[in-house]
């Protein structure tokens, strides 16, 4: 799972896509998140976050026990 801020001041704003088509390539599982307006450590406090955790890591259980 990536979670990117859009106004990130911490990690450039190319490095999320770069590492998610990374993973694409290599067949991993990647749930890609923006959130808007949020600088870099504001993301864990958006009101979605806790759903994208727990949708992805259900998911990743779930991919395991196939």
């Amino acid at each position: 799972m990536i979670v990117q801020a859009e106004n990130d001041e911490v990690v450039d704003k190319s490095m999320a896509p770069e590492i998610r088509d990374i993973a694409t390539q290599l067949n991993l599982p990647v749930d890609f998140f923006i959130v808007k307006g949020a600088l870099h450590f504001e993301c864990m406090s958006y009101r979605e976050f806790p759903g994208w955790v727990s949708t992805f890591v259900e998911d990743s259980v779930t991919r395991v026990e196939r």
